[in-house]
């Protein structure tokens, strides 16, 4: 087997030849580094990730890798961990934050895991960048936030300043509207502006509802002409953006236009608007993006509705036909409604005998976890991804995942819950089954010495003791 040449760090001896080629076959990034932080190894996988050159890393602190409003607190946490090192996620139940060397910041999770060496203890940490997986799950909250909205419209119109201010809301700009385009008369016209709290933007807004485009005229029509994105980092230097000096005088500076697309049809333009210069967010485009095509389709299937006649009494709604449990309740407990996938998921045959449950009597394995969403969200109009365990009509346990939103009375207090529930509880056994097929196969690797195949460090410190004695410091 070829040997990479060991890192070298001053005061150091060089890492074991083998060890290194196994720490290089990782499709993971991997840093080694003494108790006070010092980095001792870093991998060429590592060093990718965080946009160094090979062995760059190498001898500074491991709050290089950290991004900077955490450091001084990674400081405090690495001190607490060395007076009892253990195996462990780093970061768990919350988000990490890693730092490149460019100093943009990108999520990622990394396991912990002690190695004692004759020259004393080294902590050896797996880094993976989970930046694709944060936005799927932040594209698959906001989709179904806009279906929850869409499951109860009668038009695109009725629920147009719902839709704008979930998108924007859930993905941090200040201003949004919608565009909807009129076939009939060439024009694209506005059905909704929406303003975050403290933004002030009467100007922009008046604008925005009294102006429209024909195809292809000014900034907006030319999103609608030719069906693609457009990011704005400076409002100021697009000439045909017709609102600039009502965005200038409201303080918005950059700006993301999206159309809403059926096929290769634009039906409509989502416009977000932000206070400060963002630049380009491919990650966010693609979310917009996916949940635009969800309203398209939304708007697509109204048309076609009132094309064929049909009426909203033999229609079956998005409501009925969601894929997810969708269903609204009181604070007591009581279904107000639910729709069909809601009544398969709890083993019921009938919609009427759902409705005659309760959700904390017949529904909740315990009830305190609906007494800690309800506590909850009391301070917030929406939660997601809240796992609980429910029972069906046998009595069998399911896993659950909560989305929703807040029903609130006209003085704003809480008087109920909307809420998407996706039953997880065959992708929760699925992915313990696959983390002990990773514990098993790695277990076997292991038995038959072929180290550099091994996929998960953790996991091969934790089976072997070998490990241990092939790394010398």
């Amino acid at each position: 087997m070829h040997h990479l040449q060991p890192q070298r760090s001053p005061g150091h001896k060089t890492l074991n030849p083998e060890f290194v080629n196994l720490l290089e076959s990782l499709a993971n990034g991997v840093v080694v580094a003494e108790p006070a932080g010092t980095i001792i190894y870093s991998n060429s996988f590592l060093e990718r990730m965080f946009g160094y050159e090979r062995g760059e890393l190498l001898g500074q602190s491991v709050e290089a890798l950290i991004s900077a409003e955490l450091r001084e607190l990674h400081v405090r946490h690495r001190t607490h961990y060395n007076t009892s090192p253990e195996r462990r996620l780093m970061g768990a139940g919350r988000d990490l934050l890693a730092c490149r060397k460019d100093g943009s910041a990108f999520p990622v999770e990394v396991g912990l895991s002690p190695v004692q060496t004759t020259d004393g203890m080294r902590i050896v940490a797996i880094v993976t960048d989970i930046t694709e997986r944060k936005r799927a799950e932040r594209q698959s909250v906001l989709q179904k936030d806009v279906a929850l909205v869409l499951s109860r419209a009668e038009s695109i119109q009725h629920v147009a300043p719902s839709l704008v201010e979930t998108i924007a809301s859930a993905l941090g700009w200040r201003f949004g509207g919608l565009w909807l385009v009129d076939s009939e008369g060439g024009l694209l016209f506005n059905v909704a502006v929406w303003s975050a709290p403290g933004t002030r933007a009467p100007a922009f807004e008046a604008a925005s509802r009294r102006l429209s485009f024909r195809i292809g005229e000014c900034f907006l029509g030319r999103v609608w002409a030719a069906g693609k994105p457009e990011w704005v980092s400076d409002l100021a230097a697009i000439h045909e953006y017709l609102r600039v000096r009502e965005a200038a005088a409201s303080g918005l500076h950059s700006a993301l236009v999206l159309p809403i697309l059926v096929g290769s049809q634009t039906l409509g333009v989502l416009e977000f608007l932000a206070l400060e210069s963002r630049s380009r967010d491919e990650g966010m485009i693609e979310i917009v993006s996916a949940v635009g095509s969800q309203i398209g389709q939304f708007i697509e299937r109204k048309r076609s509705e009132r094309a064929l006649g049909i009426s909203e009494e033999r229609y079956q709604s998005l409501f009925e036909n969601a894929v997810f449990g969708i269903f609204r309740s009181t604070l007591s407990g009581s279904l107000l409604d639910v729709n069909p996938a809601m009544v398969a998921m709890l083993g019921y045959d009938r919609v009427d005998e759902v409705l005659a449950l309760n959700l904390n009597r017949d529904v909740y394995k315990n009830p305190q976890d609906r007494r800690r969403l309800i506590k909850e969200s009391e301070t917030t109009d929406r939660f997601a991804g809240f796992e609980v365990e429910w029972k069906t009509k046998t009595g069998s346990p399911i896993q659950v995942r909560l989305s929703g939103r807040s029903v609130r009375a006209k003085d704003g207090s809480l008087a109920g819950l909307e809420a998407i529930a996706e039953d997880v509880t065959q992708r929760r056994l699925l992915e313990q089954q696959y983390r002990q097929a990773q514990k098993m196969e790695a277990i076997g690797r292991l038995a038959g010495g072929v180290a550099h195949d091994f996929n998960n460090l953790l996991t091969i410190i934790a089976v072997s003791e070998d490990v241990r004695k092939i790394v010398e410091i």
